[in-house]
């Protein structure tokens, strides 16, 4: 994912792989340093703007993805989607539902974590 090359505008959705992730220990607006996203402090994303996400939905994440569609996504014009397999899929299934005219591809798989990049399509 460091390889591309992504503006400090393009949110960058880390959900955490930790199951504690979950209200109330996560709301959206948790604050780093934490103990749910210690993962990127030794996997750090450079570039973009990175957007915690919880272990598993809720009300609260759905809301928070919601406001997201129709704010920072569209104006960016591509976003990523950098975390554990299930967590990652599971929202990237989310988003391509809310998002018609979007595609979106794996930049690669590496073991349990997978980083999916959306884009608006022309």
């Amino acid at each position: 994912m460091n390889r591309v090359a992504l503006p400090p505008a393009t949110p960058v959705i880390c959900p955490s792989p930790f199951v504690e992730a979950r209200p109330p220990e996560w709301t959206p607006d948790y604050k780093m340093p934490g103990f749910l996203y210690s993962h990127l402090f030794v996997y750090p994303v450079r570039g973009g703007n990175v957007v915690l996400f919880p272990f598993s939905t809720s009300r609260d994440a759905a809301d928070y993805a919601t406001a997201l569609v129709e704010g920072a996504i569209p104006s960016a014009g591509r976003f990523v989607i950098y975390g554990g397999n299930g967590q990652a899929h599971f929202w990237r299934d989310w988003f391509e539902k809310r998002l018609p005219g979007w595609s979106h591809r794996s930049l690669g798989w590496f073991r349990d974590v997978d980083v999916v990049l959306f884009e608006k399509t022309p």
